[in-house]
This record gives structure tokens, sequence and C-alpha cells, in this order.
């Protein structure tokens, strides 16, 4: 059973409704009708349910006024806007279990009549925690990366590459050519690829739009494609001293390390451990996992990356109620001094930033020993999710 399952469990007894939201294949609808076994169930994939939740939203929900789990709320995009009414005439906590690969968009004023009524709760691939739970769980940090923490992988013991194959392919047939109709799909294809490429890195419609030959209104759209499908997801520039020069981009980073592996080819263990891109790759999942780590337990997300020129850089602060937290990942299992350096002066700047949140730092790396580096708290990657990141 999936961490979130106590939080589900919660927001039921709170709110009529629960929406869980997550990429597709992340467990979410085997996750949930096993935390409500008495609801009734209906797919919105389903033609004829589809149809008659678009047709008929007030006839549809009263359909299941007894308690369902809905499944694919994206695909009928106007069923929130009706559920306050429905929950008029029965607003008993945990009715209406929803999920879906990204959150609907709604006006202010069903925002405003469901506040308090609905409960969020993201659902992202397994955490590392989580996938310790598998007997045939990888135990070293390349297998790790490369496999992922999508579910199905790890249940069945499947090959990651066929899976993760089949997987891409109906998310480019389902989700892009039918329900997002992006018009080139091959090129969208190309520029996924050029995506994991630039896992971890800051945001470049430039570089993206040259490796794929379309405009940067194209890759604005394609890139929002993805952050809405919860493949990638992106921590902002921050700037704490306006009187220094700094990045404004984003940093982007894939939700799974194993998808970005399959995207750029890498086919096995081996091949990663020596891959040109295996810091990126190590980088990103431990952003993710922080992520996860975060939002698994119904926290925001509060990530960001700081880098003034050639001053201060920080790829990636994780903002708690009590503290700031500086982040640097390597992929050696050697560490060395000048790892320490970047977060020791993080430490020494952020001490005047604000006095509600003093800061720390943690190193990430590939070894397997924990110390103190000049104030660094270095951990092993596999501590990743044993540590406190809020």
């Amino acid at each position: 059973m999936r961490i979130v399952e106590k939080r589900l469990r919660d927001l039921a007894d709170r709110f009529s409704a629960i929406m869980v939201i997550g990429p597709g294949e992340a467990g979410k609808t085997t996750l949930c009708r096993a935390v409500f076994p008495d609801h009734g169930y209906v797919s919105l994939e389903l033609p004829d349910a589809r149809e008659f939740a678009i047709r008929d939203p007030r006839g549809f929900l009263r359909e299941y006024r007894a308690g369902a789990v809905i499944d694919g709320i994206e695909l009928a995009p106007g069923l929130p806007g009706h559920l306050s009414e429905v929950m008029e005439d029965n607003s008993s906590p945990g009715r209406f279990v929803f999920t879906g690969s990204r959150r609907p968009v709604m006006s202010e004023d069903t925002e405003a009549a469901l506040k308090n009524r609905v409960g969020y709760q993201y659902l992202l691939p397994m955490s590392l925690d989580e996938l310790r739970r598998f007997p045939s769980a990888p135990d070293d940090l390349w297998s790790t990366i490369w496999m992922g923490g999508y579910p199905r992988i790890h249940e069945r013991r499947m090959n990651p590459n066929e899976w993760m194959g089949e997987y891409f392919g109906r998310f480019v047939q389902r989700d892009v050519l039918q329900t997002l109709r992006v018009a080139d799909p091959d090129r969208f294809v190309s520029f996924c690829r050029l995506a994991a490429g630039r896992t971890s890195l800051e945001r470049n419609l430039s570089a993206l739009a040259g490796g794929t030959g379309v405009s940067h209104p194209t890759i604005r759209s394609w890139l929002s494609v993805l952050e809405t499908s919860q493949f990638l997801f992106s921590t902002p520039a921050g700037r704490p001293n306006p009187r220094r020069r700094a990045v404004k981009a984003d940093r982007l980073h894939f939700v799974d390390s194993g998808l970005a592996c399959y995207l750029l080819g890498i086919r096995d263990p081996e091949q990663l451990r020596v891959h040109p891109l295996r810091g990126a790759l190590f980088e990103s999942w431990v952003a993710s996992e922080v992520r996860k780590a975060r939002l698994h337990r119904g926290l925001p997300a509060g990530l960001w990356h700081l880098r003034e020129d050639r001053w201060l850089s920080v790829g990636l602060i994780s903002e708690g109620a009590n503290r700031r937290m500086g982040v640097e990942v390597r992929p050696s299992e050697t560490i060395l001094p000048e790892f320490a350096r970047g977060l020791t002066r993080f430490l020494e700047e952020a001490s005047g930033w604000d006095p509600a949140l003093p800061p720390a730092a943690r190193l990430v790396y590939a070894g397997d020993q924990a110390r103190t580096l000049s104030g660094v708290e270095v951990i092993p990657w596999f501590w990743v999710q044993d540590v406190d990141w809020h």
C-alpha cells in the first residue's frame, strides 16, 4: 500500500469529495479502490460513461450519489462545476473520489463553492521507501534511477524498457493526439527526448526549439503538455538578494527518472553508470524524491533553486515551516571537500534572509557513508526518504 493511504482516509473524514491527481499508471485507481472498497467505480475513459458525464453532469453525479471512485476527471472538465449542488442534498464525507492526471480548471465561482468541500492529494510514482517493500526492489543507485517508480514495473517484475515503450506510446496516441491535439506527433516525440536530455537544467526555449525546428510558442505549449500530464515539474528561480543579478529561469525535472532514461535510449543500469547525463538524472531523481516526500504527506512542494552570477548557486532549496534547506547532489562515491563549498556559502548568505527560517544544508551523494562536512550534512543516496525534507 502507498504512503498516502492514511492521508486519503483523513481527507475522506473531512471532505465530501477527494481529487487524487497524478500521472497515468502511478497507481491512483488501484489505491483508491483499495482504500474505498464500498464505493462504486466508473471510468470516464469508457465512451458511454464519458458521454453521460459530459451531457448530463447532474444526472451522472446523482447516479453515483451513494459514493463512487470516478476515474479520469479531466475527460469531463465540466463535472466539478455541478458538485456543489449535488452536495447540497447530501454532504456526507468521502462520497466522491475523483482521479485524474491533471487538476481540473474551474471558474472562480466553482472554486469558491467547493472550498472546504473538496480535498486534494497528489499521487506520484513510488518513492524509494515504497519501492523497498518489493522483494525484488533494486538495491543500487543506478538500477533504482533506471527502473523508476511506476508501480506496475515492480509489481509484475516487467522489463522497464518494454513497459515504458508501451506506456509512452499510449500517452502519445491518447493524450497528445486525441485529447491535447498536438498536430505533429513525430516532432513532439523528438522534443520529449530533447527535454529528457535537459532534465535538471534551466528552461531554455531556444535550445529546445532549435533541436526540434518549431517555434518558441510551440515549445511553451509542449512543455505545458508534459507538466500538466505530470511528466515534468519545474522549480522556480529565487532571488532573495535583489542587489545581485540572478538567473530567472525555472529548472526542469522529470517526475520519473525511469521514463527519462527510456527517452534517452539508456537500456540498462550499466549504460547509465557511465552515461554523460548520469549526474543530471541523479539530480532530478533526488529533486523528485524530495517533492514526493512533501506532496505525498499533503505538504506544498515548496521547492526552488538559486543561481547568482558566480557568487551563489544551489540546485535545490526546500522551504519548510521552520527552516530553509539547501540541497546539492553529486554522482561520486567519494566525498571531496569542494562539494561543500557552494552549500557553505549558502549557509552564510541565507542566515541573513529570514530569522524565522534558519538555513540548513544537505549533500546527497552516490556513496554509502554519512558525515558532516563544513557544516553540511552529507547523506548517502539511500537515505533520501529517511530524512526530513520539511
